[in-house]
């Protein structure tokens, strides 16, 4: 095989395909982000119960849309007969304070007062399209599928707010979550990621139908499928991710996009979840006092609501939009339990909600990710967690000294910049190989997401050549690289 040509992309590692395994002895580790505020309520008369907020970033702002609406009634008790669900919006300059515009579009109980964009009972995920084909009056395009029927739809926009028409644009999988798709420019192609579903302990369902599915009570597990299309109305059939992943996990959404401080990378954080358990169980009674009253007021609704509950992995890929791997375990957790968590509808993320920000205890920057909390409660909210800039994972090693070895692969570029966190005591060497020569770096000290790295000698000589880079490091983690033109 030949040696893998990175160009000057940022190399995170969480993945791993470019690491030399069986010569590394450095220590490969996930991480969580930690959580930090409530950045939005959702306290309006038409809200209460809220979710699958998607977000859009152009103009200097963060646009976001999202389901409102009370599945349950005030006592949370039976579901709310007379409320339903519509499509609201609402803006941000930093993507943590947010105003919801009074749009004058839809009325809602006698007034247009409101922030609704799109009065349907639908999960709905929004494109600004970048295809230069695109029609004129549909440059924002929303996809969507109702309550009850296996077909995704789409509708059309040209200001992102007002839409219009509706057309039919697949019956071939389950679509009963929010979808997603983006425009890969290079190929002039659309790509959606989808609700899917295989049968339970692994295999497909060829030839059937969700309704036949659901008609001859076979059992399934839900999963995520991809399909492409050329014109956005005509889509090839779904078709499974290629990842290695238990048949038996239920994958309840994906939130797919690209990881925008490494575009070479498609990064999702679908939501897992886990609902076999049919009765009440010391599992469920060694939660706290309040946890279990909130427990069994969702019960008398649907046991799922009491019993169900759900986490979130992270899946990547390298630019192919097929084959994916995972993390090791989950990514989120519910967190310490409280009255409202451990349940069915935690850790679940914004689409596209992860984004560069500041620390301003600290004036540096990090990474924010946004995820809805206190599902089904009717006060639910957005938390704002943070994390490491390309935190998702790192090799390292404590204080006896490890190392981190590539593969042979080509680089552009004359300077190398690593993601790298030491301790005082850590250091971290790094080490360039190539035809019988080789390049050392100075000590690398400190902590930061983009720190040079000084060398005895010029890098660019190594530059198109398959190298080897070992890692030298002790007490310190090392979390991506990349080498630049300068």
């Amino acid at each position: 095989m030949s040696a893998k040509n990175i160009f000057d992309n940022r190399i995170c590692l969480f993945d791993k395909s470019l690491i030399d395994l069986e010569k590394t002895t450095a220590i490969h580790a996930w991480h969580q982000p930690h959580p930090e505020k409530v950045v939005c309520e959702f306290e309006k008369p038409w809200e209460g119960e809220s979710g699958f907020t998607c977000i859009l970033r152009e103009d200097g702002k963060f646009k976001a849309y999202y389901e409102a609406g009370q599945r349950l009634n005030e006592e949370r008790n039976a579901y709310d007969a007379d409320n339903t669900f519509v499509i609201c919006y609402k803006e941000s300059v930093d993507g943590e304070n947010w105003v919801k515009p009074n749009l004058g579009i839809i009325e809602y109980k006698g007034s247009k007062d409101n922030n609704i964009v799109f009065d349907k009972p639908v999960e709905f995920f929004v494109l600004h399209d970048t295809n230069p084909n695109c029609k004129k009056g549909q440059e924002y395009k929303a996809i969507y599928h109702y309550p009850g029927k296996q077909q995704l739809f789409a509708t059309f926009s040209q200001d992102g707010l007002h839409f219009n028409g509706e057309v039919m644009i697949s019956d071939k999988a389950f679509f009963d979550t929010l979808n997603v798709c983006l425009y890969d420019e290079e190929k002039q192609t659309y790509i959606a990621y989808v609700r899917g579903m295989h049968r339970k302990g692994g295999g497909e369902f060829d030839g059937l139908t969700p309704p036949e599915v659901f008609a001859q009570k076979l059992p399934f597990r839900r999963d995520i499928k991809v399909m492409f299309s050329k014109d956005f109305i005509n889509w090839s059939d779904p078709q499974p991710l290629d990842m290695e992943i238990d048949p038996n996990y239920e994958i309840y959404t994906n939130c797919i996009t690209r990881y925008y401080n490494a575009p070479n990378y498609l990064i999702g954080f679908p939501m897992r979840y886990f609902g076999d358990a049919t009765d009440w169980s010391d599992t469920y009674e060694n939660f706290e006092e309040k946890n279990r009253a909130e427990r069994h007021i969702r019960m008398n609704v649907s046991k799922r609501f009491g019993l169900a509950t759900t986490d979130c992995i992270m899946i990547f890929s390298d630019n192919d939009y097929v084959k994916f791997n995972q993390s090791h375990g989950s990514f989120l957790t519910a967190g310490v339990e409280n009255q409202y968590n451990w349940v069915y509808g935690d850790c679940s993320p914004v689409q596209n909600g992860i984004f560069e920000s500041e620390n301003k205890l600290f004036g540096t920057k990090e990474m924010t990710f946004l995820c809805h909390d206190r599902k089904w409660s009717r006060h639910e909210r957005l938390i704002k967690y943070t994390m490491r800039i390309d935190g998702f994972a790192s090799f390292g090693a404590r204080e006896e000294a490890k190392k981190l070895v590539t593969k042979p692969f080509i680089f552009d570029g004359n300077e190398l910049r690593l993601n790298v966190a030491t301790s005082a005591k850590g250091k971290v060497f790094v080490n360039i190989t190539a035809d019988g020569k080789s390049i050392k770096s100075n000590e690398i000290l400190g902590d930061h997401y983009d720190k040079k790295v000084s060398f005895e000698s010029d890098l660019s000589e190594f530059a198109g050549k398959e190298v080897v880079m070992t890692i030298d490091i002790e007490d310190a983690k090392v979390y991506s690289f990349k080498f630049n033109k300068i």
